[in-house]
């Protein structure tokens, strides 16, 4: 791998840009990097691409990510914590995170760019208050739900920045677990039913039908509360867990 780093002075973080093609380069503060079609990071053969679509660059004591195009929103993943946002068209936004992922897509291309700093601020701590009244919160999930979670979201896990259109069907999911069709779905019938009751929203409709886009909504909830994570895609390859019923 390339490896063009060189320490900011007097201690100022610099940035590490990571093509996730084999090579990196650092910035210092002064420099300006750009990605795009015709950005120091190029990606010439798309024309769907726009010429500066990403743009990084020191202001204030802070480094700074821009979205610099007119259509396309670059998605940024905080590694450690998997945490998502969003930049849309015109946006900065400061970076904080040591290690980011940004995603975008033009046509029918995706593409990463990891950007690393050398040198994050230290988020503060907190101590939680010695209350006598609990918050109300779904309980713990047995083996066989949480091996469902895990293969409803493998593609979001296994690609940071995956978008949530690419979770797989009922069907993809019951062949990844080798479970039958109709033991999926009662599964997740149960699954959606059972946080319903313990206050999540948009899992079941009216009169507790089925509501619609369920899926979606059950893998966005448990990556944003990390009843999964990408620990959890050693579910998928271990032995087939405990099949008492729910």
């Amino acid at each position: 791998m390339s490896h063009e780093y060189s320490p900011a002075p007097n201690g100022t973080p610099s940035l590490l840009i990571d093509d996730r093609m084999g090579t990196e380069r650092s910035i210092l503060p002064g420099e300006t990097f750009t990605v795009g079609r015709d950005g120091d990071l190029s990606f010439r053969d798309n024309p769907y691409l726009h010429r500066k679509l990403i743009h990084l660059a020191f202001h204030h004591g802070l480094w700074w990510i821009s979205n610099v195009g007119s259509r396309i929103p670059v998605k940024l993943l905080d590694e450690r914590t998997g945490a998502p946002s969003i930049l849309v068209s015109g946006a900065s936004d400061v970076i904080v995170a040591d290690r980011l992922l940004a995603v975008f897509e033009a046509g029918p291309t995706v593409y990463e760019v990891g950007v690393r700093l050398t040198a994050a601020p230290q988020p503060p701590t907190f101590v939680a208050p010695n209350g006598r009244d609990l918050t109300a919160q779904p309980g713990d999930l047995n083996p066989e739900q949480l091996l469902l979670l895990t293969a409803m979201a493998e593609p979001l896990l296994r690609y940071p920045g995956t978008g949530l259109d690419r979770i797989p069907s009922i069907q993809a999911v019951a062949d990844r677990l080798g479970w039958p069709t109709t033991k999926t779905n009662r599964k997740l019938d149960y699954l959606c039913a059972r946080l319903a009751d313990d206050g999540v929203a948009g899992l079941v409709g009216g009169g507790k039908g089925l509501a619609v886009n369920r899926r979606t909504r059950l893998v966005e909830y448990a990556l944003h509360t990390r009843l999964i994570t990408e620990k959890s895609l050693r579910l998928l390859d271990g032995p087939e867990p405990d099949t008492s019923s729910f």
